[in-house]
């Protein structure tokens, strides 16, 4: 009797300790996305993704580049969307592609920059015709 009660008191225990440590890393760091208890691998493919946004006078200036880690294309489309009565509205978009696992560019838009602007950015990496991974970023 003694031993099935301390062989449940170990299994609660372990049961605890695997719940407290769910939400984090093997290193100790906290995972950001905790909602879906997401500890899968992200970004398998993408070394480095960044979008920058500069609202000037009539102008809206964008620079974007993907850098893969893995493929053998990558590819960006970026769409200036504007915020009208709480809805994003797409203004313009820029697509670019390269044979090789660095893309990027910068353009400038005229626009009327009475508005709150953003970039929605997509991110592809592809071997041969495979797509590998697809990434969402926004700038603001």
């Amino acid at each position: 009797m003694k031993k099935t009660n301390l062989i449940i008191v170990m299994l609660v225990i372990m049961l605890v300790m695997t719940n407290l440590t769910f939400g984090t890393t093997s290193n100790g760091e906290e995972l950001i996305d905790r909602e879906c208890n997401d500890v899968s691998t992200r970004y398998s493919s993408i070394h480095q993704m960044l979008c920058d946004l500069t609202v000037k006078t009539n102008i809206v200036d964008i620079t974007a580049m993907i850098h893969a880690s893995t493929g053998d294309r990558t590819k960006i489309v970026a769409y200036l969307q504007r915020e009208e009565n709480d809805i994003w509205i797409t203004v313009d978009s820029i697509s670019k592609s390269a044979d090789q696992q660095l893309c990027s560019f910068s353009e400038s838009i005229s626009t009327s920059t009475k508005y709150k602007f953003r970039v929605k950015l997509y991110g592809y990496v592809y071997n041969g015709s495979t797509l590998l991974e697809k990434v969402t970023w926004y700038a603001y």
